[in-house]
């Protein structure tokens, strides 16, 4: 028989046997066979949660560290650029149309300004910073 069942030829046949033997049996569970079973759910139940847990830190973990380092990113360039940030106070001078104007500059220079002119400039002169902008409004 045990040929039989190991040949892969007539696998109809074999199944269609094995079927009948299998209903010709009359399993019945009784107290010691449901005793059994709940002693097994007991016993595969704690490591099937604790699989679970670990899982869902181990992902919850993942995702933190995704969103973490972008958002620290992004906090540490803020902090280093305003840390380094100066703060200069601009002036602005117009003149309004119809008239000109002669200013002295911080550094000591003359600005002669037409009609409908806007120049700003900072108050202090720092190393870097373009002294002045000047705006033509017609």
């Amino acid at each position: 028989m045990e040929k039989w069942l190991v040949d892969s030829s007539e696998q109809a046949e074999k199944e269609e046997a094995l079927m009948e033997l299998w209903e010709d049996q009359n399993f019945k569970a009784d107290a010691g066979t449901e005793r059994s079973y709940q002693n097994f759910r007991r016993k595969i139940a704690p490591q099937q949660r604790k699989a679970t847990a670990r899982y869902t830190l181990r992902k919850w973990l993942q995702v933190a560290a995704v969103l973490l380092v972008p958002l620290l990113s992004m906090v540490a360039s803020y902090l280093y650029i305003q840390s380094n940030e100066e703060h200069t106070e601009l002036v602005e001078y117009y003149v309004p149309r119809g008239e000109q104007k002669q200013i002295t500059l911080p550094d000591g220079t003359t600005a002669y300004l037409n009609s409908g002119t806007l120049l700003v400039y900072p108050q202090k002169v720092h190393r870097g910073y373009p002294f002045g902008i000047s705006d033509r409004r017609s």
